[in-house]
């Protein structure tokens, strides 16, 4: 069988793990609704310490102190995101290991990975900002051929950590050792890597589980 078809397989799997557990897409529901309360929460505080009577919110001046607690909320709800994730992937698995997940189940499983979770939520984002930096200056440089090379480098990075997440959950390994263990496996696999980076993303988590387990 070729990527395509392998690829295909280990999709199928995930919908039929979907299918008999209907709750666990909430978990991504759940992570974006965190991270839009955190940042609710960052943009009440900065308004309050910031709100001047005379000039109303219009005028109202971002200091230093205001810029920092953006960064630490951008970082949080990335944590919130990533954690809830890693709760979709304890989830399916607890399935595909013959247990049957809840949502609750699946939040305390992450929950004991946190450790890891939150450090690969922090360099994921501060690489995604780099990548993101880079095409937006090759897209600027030289147009079309900036951006597909730009293109290339995400989806690259994409590949390479594409089972961070089940590995983090899975064997309990830190952030660091994830990514190092996913880029060796991406070595054997890569085909489907590349393959599923192209069209799927959230359930990309779990279309390598099998594999884990």
């Amino acid at each position: 069988m070729g990527y395509f078809g392998r690829s295909w397989e280990l999709g199928k799997t995930s919908w039929r793990v979907l299918r008999k557990d209907k709750e666990l897409l909430w978990l991504p529901v759940l992570g974006g609704l965190a991270a839009l309360i955190i940042a609710g929460l960052v943009f009440l505080v900065i308004a309050l310490v910031n709100y001047d009577p005379a000039d109303g919110l219009g005028d109202m001046e971002v200091g230093g102190g205001s810029v920092l607690l953006i960064i630490l909320g951008v970082i949080a709800a990335a944590i919130a995101v990533y954690f809830f994730q890693g709760a979709l992937v304890h989830g399916a698995r607890e399935r595909l290991t013959g247990g049957d997940p809840t949502v609750a189940s699946a939040i305390r499983g992450a929950w004991k990975r946190i450790g890891a979770i939150a450090p690969w939520a922090i360099v994921a984002l501060v690489v995604g900002f780099i990548i993101n930096s880079i095409q937006q200056a090759a897209r600027d440089r030289a147009g079309f051929a900036g951006a597909l090379l730009g293109g290339l480098l995400d989806l690259a990075w994409r590949a390479m950590t594409f089972l961070v997440m089940p590995i983090i959950i899975a064997e309990g390994a830190g952030a660091f050792a994830a990514i190092g263990r996913s880029k060796n496996l991406l070595r054997r696999t890569w085909g489907e890597n590349l393959v599923a980076q192209a069209g799927l993303s959230i359930v990309g988590f779990i279309l390598m589980l099998p594999g884990l387990l």
